[in-house]
């Protein structure tokens, strides 16, 4: 006898098909079905993934994590990013996982790859820029070093611009939440202004930025643009 319960609130709707796929073991099920419980901002890292499937008095072992992280990705429940998310000093940051059914997953890892493409060439052509610039500025020094030598005032050299951001870039959070379907309403607009009504102020998500025309924006994902049955002014 199976007694199901009635849940009006903190549950989730799971299909049936992760916890009956015989491709994968039953601790994989689990971290799965855990994953898809879990907010579509919540960012996987492997340490703290390891705590939260581990049993009272007993850790999940790094070498166990890493089967059923191999698991899921064989299967197409789990994808993760070519490269690592750079910090804004260029230090390396974490991978970005996607968890789903695997026609979604398929397609988030797509956009994904889509979308570091065109950031890696972006910091390609930044980097290139630093270099010529660097390199300007050794020539214009030599040439002013030149000019001393042989009695002549140097020229004041001209004041270094740095490189203009993309048209358009979200962090490593808001990639992730668009990816995941979420909708960014930017701060005080008439959307924020619905959900925080709705939520009131200490259920609003944290605040992020993205950048529109080269311009920083701040803001903050939801699930859609305007909460369920709220009263949007004409």
């Amino acid at each position: 006898m199976i007694i199901r319960p009635v849940c009006r609130r903190n549950f989730v709707a799971l299909p049936n098909v992760v916890l009956t796929d015989e491709r994968l073991s039953v601790e994989t099920r689990g971290m799965i079905a855990y994953l898809l419980s879990r907010p579509p901002n919540w960012q996987i890292k492997t340490a703290w993934l390891a705590r939260a499937l581990s049993k009272k008095g007993q850790a999940l072992g790094r070498t166990k994590l890493t089967r059923m992280l191999r698991e899921a990705r064989t299967a197409g429940y789990l994808a993760r990013s070519a490269e690592q998310e750079r910090k804004p000093n260029g230090d390396f940051s974490s991978y970005i996982y996607i968890i789903g059914l695997p026609e979604e997953v398929k397609l988030a890892s797509a956009r994904l790859a889509q979308s570091q493409g065109a950031t890696s060439q972006d910091a390609t052509s930044q980097n290139e820029h630093r270099i010529d610039k660097k390199r300007t500025l050794k020539n214009q020094n030599s040439k002013s070093t030149d000019l001393t030598r042989y009695g002549s005032h140097p020229l004041p050299l001209p004041i270094p611009v740095e490189p203009p951001q993309a048209a358009d870039g979200f962090t490593a959070f808001g990639r992730t939440a668009f990816l995941n379907g979420m909708q960014f309403a930017f701060e005080d607009s008439e959307p924020f202004n619905a959900w925080r009504k709705v939520r009131g102020a200490d259920g609003m998500p944290p605040i992020d930025v993205v950048v529109v025309q080269g311009r920083r924006r701040r803001g903050s994902w939801f699930p859609s643009l305007f909460p369920r049955n709220a009263g949007r002014s004409q």
